[in-house]
């Protein structure tokens, strides 16, 4: 069983505000919202790389990242959007080393 995410109190709360705003779209927030989840997201791939000892691919992370905010903007569960986005990622990964 993989340990839950631990963000310090601070991050939590901009992390709270930041999916709150899924249910008002991003015709509320602009891209200033798409801009912060897309910078956690980034952090946290590469925090999860670095804890598995693996070389921290940017531009997979990238790609991660987008697809999980387009699948949100487009009304997908926020645990929905990461495993699908993790499978995607895994594809990518995968045709990249074969």
């Amino acid at each position: 069983m993989k340990p839950a995410i631990k963000l310090r109190p601070s991050i939590k709360i901009l992390f709270i505000i930041a999916i709150s705003g899924f249910s008002f779209g991003e015709s509320c927030f602009g891209t200033g919202l798409n801009q912060i989840i897309k910078a956690f997201c980034i952090e946290e791939f590469k925090q999860e790389h670095i804890r598995n000892n693996l070389k921290v691919d940017h531009e997979l992370g990238e790609t991660i990242c987008d697809c999980f905010i387009n699948r949100i903007n487009n009304n997908e569960s926020i645990e929905s959007a990461r495993q699908n986005c993790k499978e995607d990622a895994l594809k990518i990964f995968n045709s990249k080393t074969t």
